[in-house]
Formats: C-alpha cells, structure tokens, sequence
C-alpha cells in the first residue's frame, strides 16, 4: 500500500494543471500515487493529464459532474493509507511531499494540518499555526478546535491530510452542493478523528485566479448551501463537545456578507440600493434561519461586527468594489486588443456603456451626446463600425481588424468574446424588436460570421467564418456553413 495519495479534480484547467504534475512529478517516491479525475473538461485538460500518466499516476475521464462526484470517484478509486485532496489550479510546495511522508512516519496521526501561501497576483499571504502540536485524541482536538482554526483555514481541504481508513470505514462523501461541500466534507471526518498532528510548515500554495468576474456570480442555492454547511459544524460540536466561538462568529460574519454580494450579483447590471435592500427584506426569514443554527456564537457587537453587519455599508463597499474590479478589467481589456484601432473601438464602447449607467440626467446627457459625437466621429464614419453603447458584452471583448463589426442594441454577450471584421450579431430586420441574441462566454466569431434573430449561443462556441447562425445551439460547439450546423469537437 502506498503511504500518500493525492486526489486531483480537474475541470477545464489544462495550462495549470500542467504546473501542477511538473511540480508533483519532480517529487514522486514509490510511496506516493497520483489520482486525476478529469470531470468532462472541453479544453486540453484531459490530454495534458495523460501525457503525465504512469505506473503511480493514474487519469480518469468522466462525464461532467462536478467537483464532488469527481473527488469521491478519486476516494474509490486511491488505495493509499493517507489521503490528500489538492486543487488543480493550484501547486504545492517544492520538497513539500518528502516533509508529509517523513512526518507521517515520524509522527502517526489520523490528520495533518499545515500552512499555505495565499498567492493573488504577486502579493503572497502565508497562513499556518505559529507553532507545532500534537494532539493524542478526539477530546484534545475539540478543546483546541476554536484556537488551532482560528489561526488556520477551516473549510478548505487542501491543508489537510487525513487517514483514508477514517473515510472509508466511515463512508463519508462529498455532497452535491456548490458551495461548502469542502468545509462539510472535513467537518464529517474530524468527528472520527482521534489524532491531529498541526505542523507550522508551509505546503500548498492555494492560488486566487485573476478573473474577478467570478466574483460577480449570482448563486441562488447559497444560502441553502450554508445551512448544510452549517449543521456539519453543529453536528461536530455536539459528538465531540467541541467550543467554537470564534469559528462560528466568523461565520456568521462571513454568511451575512457572502449574502448581501450575492443579492448585489444578482441585480448586476445596475444595482440600485432600493432593488438591493427590498430583495435583502425577502431573504432576512431565510437568512435569519440559518445563522439561528449556530447556536454557540458569541455574536459580539463591537465595531467589526456593527460594520459587517450594517446593509448599506455592506452596499457601498460592493459598489466600490465593483468599480475597482471593472477599472482593472477595462485596462486589461484593453491591453488584450492589439493595434491603435481594436482599441478605439472598444474604448469608445465601453464609455457609451458608461454614459448609459449615469444616474443623474443632466450628468448622463453630457456624457451621452459627448459619445455620439465620438462614435460617428471615430467608429461609424471611419470604420463603418457600429456597437451601441447600450448593448450588453461582458469583459474581454476583442477585436481583430475592427472593420464593419455591427452588433444590435438588443443583444446580449457574456464575457471574453471575440470577433473579426464584417460581423453581424443582430436582429431579423422584419419588423421593429423582433429579438436579437443572447450569447455566452468565450464565444469567437470568424470574419464575415452573422448571428440573426431571437436566439441563444452556449458558452465556448466557436463560429467559423461567413458563417449565418439562425438557431440556437448550447455550449462547446463548433458552428459552420449557411445557414450554420454543430461540427463534432475532437
């Protein structure tokens, strides 16, 4: 049996998975296996993974399922005495394999806890337990819980190592949930678990990605998500006598403004205040409901508390937030087109689109008629290209050869679309509103491509050139020809 095995869920991460195996692949011992679910990926993902695959690096392909199902077929699948879930967007430690197995060996516990580097960008946090502590049984670990997760990470899984015999005599699985399936997940093992050995080493490095768009997703099932969540912490506390005060208030803070961001995401493009606060009134039984399960928090009503807790606070700094993450997309998006006139044309867009958010009327009217000037000026007139401010497209718009480019008012584009020149997104022309389309993210249109009428493109679709979209298709397909069929990916 070997002594360690990582399980590694992947889904559409093929440049950083990569990273990942070079990393893992320059620390392989014979104690060590290597498990990759490939959950469905559309990218490269799959054959990235299999380049790496040998005699201890096994690749699994399953159809999409998500990053459950994919770590629970890695727990049937690994045979090995200890455990480790790592992310495959993120990396480890170089040497950080050798210090788990000489530590396992030296020290035999049912679990290992260790530090990370918290990389965003290139600033760097490093999280870890100042010090080392071996805890001998389960009453010991539910008397230092409160302290030993107040100093390190709680609900993710990759700063632990746990015994698999605990996971499998236990049969303890990943959920279906979207969100807190992790925190859930270890909550369920450390009631089994009789030893915790805490290392102040640091091992993984846990990467925030770069697209702030995610930031900006509406999950409806969230606050359903937390209240599962929520009864795995209860359950621990009341099996094991565990006191978790500090845990439970940062929680409690944390669900309040998880909450309050996603009723803000779900009002994106123009969250007013009013939509806000009325939609936070319909959710406050629910919420309310929630955060009454965990029963032990301190609930303190110092500064922090009053401040996290304050709705229109909570407002003004998402706004601000927002603002923040659309000026750093802006001059990233900009920086993705290439040449003096893909530029213009986007830059020109982006502020009709802002002219159009203008609250105050006199402000908005400036504005406005300052862009129209431009866009006749600069867009219509010089490249016959026509994209109304008050059209829709996400993040990421690129253009190549910004000639003829005409996109409807009325159509709505997700985020890192690309198009050439002599493209159409826009309506039959038949009568007045008859529809135009709504297309996702990730999307390409080849020159000469023309997307027509009251239809739906899927996310990662790719358009061939003068091609004539007329119906709707769903994601990760290849459209061409007249009018435009699906072409089998490979």
């Amino acid at each position: 049996m070997k002594q360690l095995g990582i399980i590694i869920p992947a889904y559409n991460v093929g440049h950083r998975l990569e990273n990942l195996l070079d990393t893992l692949i320059k620390q392989m011992t014979d104690d060590v296996e290597v498990i990759i679910i490939d959950d469905g990926s559309q990218d490269n993902t799959f054959a990235i993974a299999t380049q790496f695959a040998r005699e201890n690096i096994t690749v699994i392909h399953q159809e999409n399922q998500g990053v459950g199902v994919a770590r629970n077929r890695g727990i049937e699948t690994c045979s090995a005495e200890y455990l480790w879930f790592v992310d495959a967007d993120d990396n480890i430690r170089p040497h950080a394999i050798r210090v788990l197995l000489d530590t396992i060996s030296q020290v035999p516990s049912d679990c290992y806890l260790f530090g990370l580097d918290k990389i965003r960008g290139s600033e760097v946090t490093q999280i870890a337990n100042p010090s080392e502590l071996q805890l001998t049984s389960s009453s010991a670990i539910a008397q230092n819980f409160d302290t030993v997760f107040s100093e390190n990470l709680l609900n993710p899984l990759w700063n632990k190592v746990f015994r698999s015999s605990i996971i499998q005599q236990h049969q303890i699985r990943f959920s279906s949930i979207p969100s807190g399936e992790d925190a859930e997940f270890v909550l369920h093992c450390l009631i089994y678990v009789n030893s915790m050995h805490i290392m102040p080493t640091i091992l993984y490095q846990y990467t925030l990605m770069s697209d702030t768009s995610s930031a900006h997703t509406y999950h409806p099932e969230y606050i359903a998500d937390h209240e599962q969540m929520f009864k795995a912490l209860t359950e621990y506390c009341v099996a094991t006598g565990a006191e978790a005060d500090n845990v439970t208030e940062q929680w409690r803070r944390e669900t309040y403004l998880g909450a309050c961001m996603n009723v803000f995401n779900s009002l994106l493009p123009k969250p007013t205040y009013r939509k806000f606060s009325s939609k936070m009134d319909e959710q406050a039984a629910c919420l309310q409901k929630i955060l009454s399960i965990l029963q032990s928090g301190s609930r303190r009503k110092g500064l922090r508390h009053k401040i996290s807790t304050s709705r229109y606070v909570v407002y003004l700094y998402m706004r601000l937030k927002l603002s923040i993450d659309n000026i750093h997309c802006f001059f990233n998006e900009i920086a993705g087109n290439s040449g003096l006139l893909p530029k213009i044309v986007v830059m020109v867009y982006r502020f009709g689109n802002w002219s159009y958010s203008i609250q105050l009327k006199p402000i908005k009217y400036i504005f406005y008629a300052i862009y129209r000037i431009v866009d006749l000026l600069l867009c219509k007139m010089l490249l016959n290209c026509d994209i109304p401010g008050a059209t829709s497209i996400g993040y990421g718009f690129t253009i190549y050869h910004p000639y003829g480019v005409i996109i409807n008012s009325d159509a709505v584009i997700g985020r890192n679309f690309t198009c050439r020149d002599q493209i159409v997104v826009g309506n039959k022309g038949i009568k007045t509103n008859d529809g135009s389309p709504i297309i996702g993210n990730n999307v390409t249109l080849g020159a000469g491509a023309k997307v027509i009428g009251p239809i739906t493109i899927g996310d990662n679709c790719s358009i061939g050139a003068n091609s004539v979209v007329t119906h709707s298709f769903p994601p990760d397909q290849i459209l061409v020809g007249v009018p435009a069929k699906a072409l089998e990916r490979r």
